[in-house]
């Protein structure tokens, strides 16, 4: 009896191996630096609409300072999608102006990142900027309710052989070039001069010896 039982745990160890090779776990990947930036610029909009207290029937109109593709429409949709969830009425670069309309115009001053390979060159250290310069101005007497500079930083560590993954080709603000480190040079650089010094005394003295 105590054999059978041995087998059949065994043999239920060994099918539980056997389905866990056909459905590997897949290695979990950092979040990609589109998705970092949408994270900064919803932190960008929260801090700037909780400087003041707005109405129940407050609209707003949404308005890029500098047109241009440098990430003006992460702050577009996360002014939008954050006014939606409070059930606001928003527009998007909008001529039309009302009494009970507020105006937040805003400038992105900086968007981008670095990377600083640590670890032997094994890992590097995202580090991601978002700086962005707003005003709000309320009614149709151009009213200037708010000038603030807003700055959003976000630090981590990814794989090297993570950097392409994470990156996107259509956004030139979640690439940057990596410098990888070079230790190696502090060891070598004096041995090469040793070796040419080395070399000019010996064929100094070699040639006075002719």
């Amino acid at each position: 009896m105590y054999m059978i039982v041995k087998k059949l745990v065994i043999s239920a160890l060994i099918l539980v191996g056997w389905q866990g090779s056909l459905h590997p776990q897949s290695p979990t990947l950092p979040d990609d630096n589109i998705t970092i930036f949408h994270k900064l610029a919803a932190s960008v909009v929260s801090s700037l609409l909780s400087e003041f207290e707005d109405d129940q029937w407050m609209s707003y109109n949404i308005v890029t300072v500098q047109p241009g593709d440098n990430g003006n429409w992460l702050l577009e949709n996360a002014f939008v999608r954050t006014l939606l969830d409070k059930r606001k009425k928003v527009q998007l670069n909008s001529r039309l102006r009302s009494g009970d309309q507020m105006l937040i115009e805003f400038k992105i001053e900086d968007i981008g990142l670095s990377y600083q390979p640590i670890d032997n060159n094994k890992l590097v250290e995202r580090q991601f900027n978002l700086d962005v310069n707003a005003r709000l101005v309320q009614g149709k007497d151009n009213s200037v309710v708010l000038l603030k500079r807003l700055n959003e930083k976000y630090v981590d560590q990814i794989k090297l052989a993570d950097v392409n993954l994470v990156e996107n080709q259509n956004y030139p603000f979640t690439r940057a070039k990596i410098q990888l480190s070079k230790t190696w040079k502090k060891y070598i650089e004096p041995f090469l001069v040793f070796g040419v010094t080395a070399g000019v005394i010996y064929s100094f003295f070699a040639l006075r010896s002719k």
